[in-house]
């Protein structure tokens, strides 16, 4: 039976986190921000890349006046994909572009949150020419132009990529992937409704 597609911008349900996961190896890829938080669970599986379940965050870290209620709900929602057992976590640390007001205090403290909360999980911080350069020089394209032909919002095709580009640094070897096919499970996983 198919998947009921949500309506966008609709919430994701925790219990739609897949129950089993058949992966040799699995991280937590994510793109932080106040707003929009990516997030998706990929892995390698018989040599495969294959992405688990992917969403934007319903609570991520945006007021740091009520901190404590802002980082439970947040730690109560990455809770829900840890218990997934990711083997790592992938995420893309803020680079100040000049004045970047308070959003680089709440996704540094969400780094934090994550690396506090889960000590034994290791734990790869990225900039994004990092994981952005190995991409477009890869495959010889550039990710604005992709963007608008994927159903999904940025945030969670950039988390998927930044799962990959951990996945590959933990690793230490390349992984063959067809870009077309990645598209398509990250839209075939995402947990919120597709974009037009």
């Amino acid at each position: 039976m198919a998947k009921k597609a949500r309506k966008p911008n609709k919430p994701y349900q925790l219990g739609d986190l897949p129950a089993v996961i058949d992966a040799d190896t699995l991280v937590l890829g994510c793109d932080p921000g106040s707003t929009n938080f990516g997030i998706s669970l990929v892995g390698v599986s018989r040599g495969q890349v294959k992405v688990y379940a992917n969403s934007v965050l319903m609570h991520p870290v945006n007021d740091l006046v009520n901190f404590v209620t802002s980082s439970d709900k947040f730690l109560l929602e990455i809770s829900y994909w840890m218990r997934c057992k990711p083997s790592g976590i992938t995420g893309e640390r803020f680079q100040t572009r000049g004045n970047g007001g308070p959003l680089i205090e709440q996704v540094s403290a969400m780094l934090g949150l994550l690396r506090g909360r889960y000590p034994k999980v290791p734990i790869k911080l990225t900039i994004a020419s990092a994981w952005k350069n190995r991409f477009n020089r890869r495959h010889s394209c550039d990710l604005k132009e992709i963007y608008p032909t994927v159903g999904v919002q940025p945030h969670q095709l950039d988390a998927t990529l930044i799962g990959v580009f951990g996945l590959e640094t933990g690793l230490e070897l390349t992984l063959d992937y067809n870009l077309e096919d990645l598209y398509t499970q990250v839209e075939r996983t995402s947990l919120i409704g597709l974009r037009k």
